[in-house]
């Protein structure tokens, strides 16, 4: 017996696969790695991705700035009032 609200973790624990899930699960393959020969090349790549947002800052600043410029005129109507 399992109560109500535990059902869907029971059933998850009884079909969980103890294996790794192929991409296409109905097919059994294996692709062989043949061993490296004297005329082949094994080369690790990696590449460091990086971001630059300075430009999109500095318009987002600029327009964000515009914005509190037209937010300050009625108050600074009143404060020379």
């Amino acid at each position: 017996m399992v109560a109500e609200w535990n059902v869907k973790t029971r059933i998850e624990q009884l079909t969980q696969r103890t294996w790794p899930v192929e991409p296409f699960d109905s097919f059994r393959t294996t692709i062989p790695q043949p061993p490296l020969e004297q005329q082949d090349l094994h080369i690790d790549a990696y590449t460091r991705l990086q971001y630059n947002f300075d430009d999109f800052y500095n318009f987002l600043d600029g327009v964000a700035e515009m914005v509190n410029e037209q937010a300050r005129k009625p108050q600074e109507e009143l404060d020379d009032f």
